[in-house]
């Protein structure tokens, strides 16, 4: 706690500080929310409206918009102070609680805080309210969204109760949440251990399936034979729970772990094959498309050319379906391989140029360098090996150069300097 918010709270009557400590309850507050919370506990000979206007002037509160908020500092000091009086803090979290289920959408962010009306703003209340069982299945929903403010609000909350015992320790929703989190702003070696905890539960759960399969794929080069036991049990557990979209995931990690061994390349078919089925069966085009990507490539080991067809087929199919989605990327990534399998005849050299050309085109239209800097450097050892075109093969290296040394990348630099020396020879 600071030292300006201790001093202050210090030269208050216990009933004021109190009440202040109840409007730290809300993540941000309206005017409205706060006459509501200070109706719980009133005091005497003030008005709520001249309290509220006053409580606002102070230094910690920050505006947000049409809502405001106490300074982290500031609420972490207060809520300690609200935990005393359980029976009150329970009441706020079911008023506020309320105003999830009933608040109307055009009230958001004047009468209403925004964050009502989000799954985060939710799980905190319910587990206020004393909904532990409810809330940290709302918080499990959360941590299922697609990444965004909403998800680390509510890591953010959850951890804040946690901290305060109002959540139990060590739940696996709330694991999930935060290793989730981690995982997706990219922050992969802290979401880890989270995630080996959960598999450490052994719980069957969502979260323990997702948990196996990031771990599995984790280990997949450091240790395959626990990866490929991870990958095997997140796919049961998938099973368990009733989530195909986990089985179908799963089943693509594992075929593409096994197709590693080329003794073991029909097996790994069979994985992925079973993959594209069920992403066709769930109505999801963009998984089925990925995975006829995974699958084209492990035909691509093969050296017969019947296989070599069924790749190129595999990809035709795929790259059609993900422009269908608006997928650039995932098309140009397809249109690469592409074009690296039909080089595997020579005939049809110059088809699997231009396909090369339009998938550095599409890497540069969705301005993905690094993509680009590797697609150029693949095309131009081609174009070398093959002595044509090196007008083209210069332009090509001078722009992968670029890219290169604008993120400091030595070990590029280093290629295209060897390529750029065989063709002044």
């Amino acid at each position: 706690m600071t030292t300006s918010i201790q001093n202050l709270l210090d030269g208050l009557p216990p009933a004021a500080s109190n009440l202040m400590a109840l409007l730290s309850i809300p993540e941000s507050l309206t005017d409205d929310v706060a006459l509501r919370l200070y109706a719980l506990a009133p005091l005497e000979k003030i008005d709520g409206g001249q309290f509220i206007q006053i409580f606002r002037q102070l230094s910690f509160i920050q505006p947000r918009n049409s809502e405001w908020s106490l300074t982290p500092l500031a609420r972490e000091a207060l809520l300690s102070i609200a935990q005393k009086s359980p029976p009150l803090v329970r009441r706020a979290h079911e008023i506020m609680l309320d105003l999830v289920k009933t608040a109307p959408p055009e009230a958001a962010g004047d009468v209403i805080p925004n964050y009502i009306y989000t799954l985060a703003g939710k799980a905190y209340h319910q587990a206020g309210a004393g909904k532990t069982d409810d809330a940290l299945s709302t918080y499990e929903q959360a941590a299922k969204l697609p990444y965004g403010g909403v998800q680390w609000l509510a890591t953010r909350l959850a951890s804040e109760q946690e901290r305060f015992g109002i959540l139990p320790p060590d739940q696996v929703e709330i694991l999930f949440l935060q290793a989730i989190t981690l995982f997706r702003e990219g922050h992969r070696d802290l979401a880890k251990p989270l995630f080996e905890r959960i598999i450490t539960k052994g719980q069957p759960a969502y979260a323990t399936a997702v948990a196996l399969n990031i771990i599995g794929n984790y280990e997949t080069n450091k240790n395959p034979d626990r990866a490929e036991n991870l990958l095997r049990q997140g796919i049961e557990v998938s099973r368990l729970v009733g989530d195909d979209q986990g089985i179908a995931v799963g089943q693509h990690n594992l075929g593409t772990l096994i197709g590693k061994d080329r003794k073991r390349i029909e097996e790994a078919e069979q994985w992925l094959k079973k993959s594209i089925e069920m992403g066709e069966s769930l109505g999801n085009i963009h998984h089925a498309s990925m995975v006829r990507h995974s699958l084209a490539n492990l035909l691509n080991k093969s050296r017969h050319r019947t296989r070599a067809k069924e790749a190129e087929q595999l990809l035709r199919q795929a790259i059609e379906d993900l422009n269908e989605r608006n997928d650039p990327a995932g098309a140009g990534k397809a249109m690469h391989t592409l074009a690296m399998t039909i080089l595997r005849d020579s005939k049809r050299q110059e088809e699997a140029y231009r396909i090369f050309r339009q998938s550095i085109a599409i890497s540069e239209q969705t301005k993905d360098e690094r993509t680009t800097m590797g697609r150029s450097i693949t095309f131009a050892k081609f174009l070398i090996k093959a002595g044509i075109n090196l007008p083209e093969v210069r332009d090509l290296l001078s722009r992968a150069h670029r890219i290169a040394r604008s993120r400091g990348d030595k070990r590029q630099l280093e290629t295209i300097a060897d390529l750029q020396k065989s063709i002044a020879n």
